[in-house]
Formats: structure tokens, C-alpha cells, sequence
């Protein structure tokens, strides 16, 4: 049994009705190892997964942190009730401060020691198919995964080339596969993940194909895609419906 909690932020199963979609062309060779994701749950016992959005400890936040702590930012918050936390985070764990656009209008940064309060507040995956996953460039992001990793938290949605990018996560536990597609609405050529270049996967009918096949041959029985998409404090707009649907 799966259990999902919100707030759930461009989040929908993907059924077989995705063969109907525009042909990727199979797997292929090319697809990297999944990112797996063991859970301690029994056979049969409800595997629980909370969606979170938007997530940094940073920009704004620094002066409060400067004086409380990165932990502090999570004291009011009741531990998650859940296996599985996965939350959308939105900068870079680096110390770097290049961007890698000079003209974004926000490029944003967050300490390395975020990941660890992060992680003691109960937080287990960082989903990274944003528009901010390369604000400071290839190397800041992979400064991202390697402190996520070192504060015992998994990363997908982002990587090195398009085969790391893809990667679904899968999730194991309670005796159920959940594979999961991140994706994000698209933000140019720049940050665009190819052969040999770093980002993240844009949303389309053939990412999303692509994502099913790629969790489904990793033996995931649901599939659900996190999508980073939608415009700053505004509602859902039709598109997105019908793209949820």
C-alpha cells in the first residue's frame, strides 16, 4: 500500500496510456542506472511518501540562519510521519558564487551545512529538476550531489549529461516499487541536460515517456512524475491540468 501526502506539487501517476505519446524510441542503451532507494517498511505495510515544494535555506533566510543556525529553520516543524520526504530544492549546495547566467534575475546559492539540517529534520530526497539546479554552473551542481550524498540524502532530476538527468528514482519498500520521473517545464538550452552537457530533463510528452520506460524496466509498478512548472504565486492554469490528467 502507498500512502502520498502533500502539499503535492505537479504530481500525477503515469499510466499505460502514455503509449499513446509521442515515440522516444525505447529505452536504448544509453539509460543510466536508476537511482534506488531502499525503505526499512514490511511487506505489506503502507510505504509513505510527503511532497514538498519549493525548498532553500537561502536568500532571505541568511541573516535569521547567521544568527540561529540552519536548524532552526525547521524548529516549528513537526517531523514528517513518513518513509519517504522528498522536497524540491532550489539552490545549489555550494560555496561557489559565479553564477553561471550573470543576467538571471536570481541565481541563488545555500551552504553545504543546509544539507545536514535538511537531513536531521527528516528530509530523505532532493529532487533538483528546477531552474535553479545550474545557477552556479556544472561544478555547483555537482558540489549539489556531492553533499546531499554526504549527509546521507539522494538527488535525481539533475546530473552531468542527459543519462544522469533522466535517472527516475526507486523507491522500495513495504513490498512496492515506486519509480519517480523528475522534470521540469523547461528553462533554455543552458540548462538543458545533453551528451555532454550538465541540467535537467524538460517536460514533453517524450521525457515523460521516456521517464515511464525508463522506471518501469527498473521494476517500478507506479510511476509518478515531480514536476517543477507554473508561475510564481499563481494558481494552475489550465495546460497544467490537462497535462495532469
Amino acid at each position: 500500500m502507498i500512502r502520498v501526502r502533500g502539499p503535492i506539487v505537479g504530481l500525477w501517476a503515469i499510466g499505460l496510456a502514455l503509449a499513446g505519446l509521442a515515440a522516444w524510441g525505447g529505452v536504448g542503451p544509453r539509460g543510466a542506472r536508476p537511482v534506488f532507494l531502499e525503505v526499512d517498511a514490511e511487506k505489506d505495510a503502507t510505504l509513505s511518501i510527503t511532497w514538498a515544494g519549493d525548498t532553500m535555506i537561502a536568500d532571505g533566510a541568511k541573516p535569521y540562519v547567521a544568527d540561529h543556525g540552519f536548524d532552526w529553520v525547521f524548529e516549528r516543524l513537526a517531523a514528517p510521519d513518513a518513509d519517504v520526504v522528498i522536497v524540491n530544492h532550489e539552490a545549489p549546495l555550494t560555496s561557489r558564487n559565479a553564477p553561471l547566467n550573470p543576467n538571471k534575475t536570481y541565481s541563488y546559492m545555500s551552504d553545504p551545512a543546509a544539507s545536514q539540517a535538511l537531513a536531521a529534520a527528516g528530509v530523505t530526497v532532493l529532487g533538483l529538476a528546477n531552474n535553479h539546479a545550474l545557477d552556479m554552473g556544472p561544478a555547483g551542481l555537482a558540489d549539489t550531489i556531492r553533499h546531499a550524498e554526504a549527509a546521507g540524502l539522494v538527488a535525481f532530476g539533475a546530473g552531468m549529461n542527459d543519462r544522469e538527468a533522466e535517472r527516475p528514482l526507486i523507491v522500495r519498500g513495504g513490498g512496492v516499487t515506486v519509480g519517480i520521473v523528475a522534470l521540469g517545464r523547461g528553462y533554455g538550452t543552458k540548462v538543458t541536460a545533453g551528451r555532454k552537457r550538465a541540467g535537467t530533463v524538460p517536460l514533453s510528452a517524450r521525457s515523460i515517456k521516456r521517464g515511464y520506460e525508463l522506471a518501469r524496466k527498473a521494476g517500478a509498478e507506479h510511476v509518478v512524475a515531480y514536476v517543477h512548472w507554473g508561475a510564481n504565486y499563481q494558481g494552475v492554469i489550465e495546460e497544467q491540468r490537462l497535462q495532469a490528467a
